[in-house]
């Protein structure tokens, strides 16, 4: 007989307080602010995140903890005014959600030491894949891309979900064209 952990609320809950990123609506509902997806929370429900939820009428939020951590160049991130060559601690917390409304599309090409490959084919090239909720996730093995700050990087991850709506294509001057939705960062 299999022996069954702790369920993500059972360690996620004891680890929240109430958030900023909300506004009550009538019946105790309320809108959460913190992603695209702009939740409608009924009371005693969550988020699409699954780890922000609606107590009583106020948003709690995951608190006090750090699901992962990265040191990164600057170059990687959306920072003016940086030193070149300085360094980004980046954080997270749990509840990614796998289907962002802020993707790239299947055939946006990714740099590789050997060319460019779209994302398409680095995830279908992949043997091992898992379905989670909206989305598939695939394990690439010795795929190899070039980052933002020019090393040669492992993919670890990559997913694929279904979205249906407006596409952006932006032209870069002697670049191929790169479509993602419009509020890609």
């Amino acid at each position: 007989m299999a022996v069954q952990g702790p369920s993500l609320a059972q360690l996620v809950d004891p680890r929240t307080r109430e958030g900023e990123l909300w506004q009550p609506l009538p019946d105790g509902r309320l809108r959460c602010y913190a992603c695209g997806h702009r939740c409608v929370i009924p009371p005693g429900q969550r988020g699409i995140c699954k780890v922000r939820y609606n107590e009583g009428g106020r948003l709690r939020v995951p608190w006090g903890y750090v699901a992962g951590l990265q040191l990164d160049p600057i170059e990687k991130k959306p920072f003016f005014h940086a030193y070149p060559g300085a360094q980004a601690l980046s954080f997270g917390m749990l509840g990614c959600d796998f289907h962002c409304g802020y993707c790239f599309r299947g055939d946006t090409p990714v740099l590789t030491p050997t060319g460019a490959v779209p994302i398409k084919a680095i995830f279908d090239g992949a043997r091992e894949r898992i379905a989670v909720p909206g989305a598939d996730v695939s394990f690439p093995l010795g795929v190899r891309v070039v980052s933002a700050s020019g090393e040669v990087r492992p993919v670890v991850k990559s997913f694929r979900h279904s979205y249906r709506g407006p596409v952006s294509v932006i032209k870069p001057m002697y670049l191929p064209a790169v479509r993602c939705t419009p509020v890609h960062r």
